[in-house]
């Protein structure tokens, strides 16, 4: 998946790249290419396949993708359709009296009660099971790009070239685009190891047997 999703996202770098770079071609018209899209091409492509692939799981192994309206709406849906039933029950007929001046109608207004959802029990603990797997793996791969950038460096110190605070001063400066390159691996692998950590500990099965599916505990992380 990280290799797919860096070839992904260097080939739509370079193709965007080498369409402006030619500004007599982006004159003559042709084909046009966006270059914000270019960014969001690997998460469109790996989007569009991890769909299908989820649904393609769940139609040869759990005979479907099961898609259930949340309890809050759902009773949110029953108490606003009785009261429409109640309201066509109780509506009066055409009355004697109706074209008489009567009372000064009163108009009530109800507002709904609104509940933000908030993280549960088991939402803080698989949050901070990923945060500290994804803490660790970034300055693991942090690290891996400072030693590598420090080996491929380190000739020049030894040449004379250039000093050792000058090589400092240039990791210094790298680690924006580090940060850039890293973090997605990182959330990739943390996700990875997380769910590889609750399985190994038996905790994905119990957390099935008391009626939480994956969907569920995926969607804490």
């Amino acid at each position: 998946m990280i290799f797919a999703y860096y070839i992904i996202f260097l080939l739509a770098e370079s193709w965007v790249k080498g369409y402006y770079a030619n500004a007599e071609a982006v004159k003559n018209g042709g084909r046009f290419v966006a270059a914000y899209l270019a960014r969001w091409a690997p998460d469109i492509v790996l989007g569009l396949f991890g769909a299908a692939a989820l649904v393609w799981r769940a139609r040869y192994t759990e005979g479907g993708l099961s898609l259930t309206m949340p309890a809050v709406v759902r009773r949110r849906l029953d108490v606003w359709t009785e009261r429409r039933k109640n309201a066509a029950a109780a509506r009066p007929g055409v009355r004697p009296e109706a074209g008489k001046k009567g009372k000064r109608p009163v108009v009530v207004l109800r507002l709904p009660r609104i509940s933000a959802p908030v993280p549960r029990l088991i939402d803080r603990y698989i949050g901070q099971t990923y945060l500290r797997i994804a803490g660790l793996s970034f300055m693991a791969l942090i690290g891996l790009f400072y030693i590598s950038t420090f080996i491929d460096k380190s000739d020049k110190v030894f040449k004379g070239q250039a000093s050792t605070a000058d090589v400092l001063r240039l990791l210094v400066y790298m680690t924006p685009q580090f940060v850039y390159y890293v973090i997605p691996i990182a959330a990739l692998l943390s996700a990875l190891i997380t769910f590889g950590v609750l399985s190994r500990s038996s905790e994905l099965t119990v957390m099935k047997a008391c009626g939480i599916s994956l969907y569920r505990t995926a969607l804490s992380v």
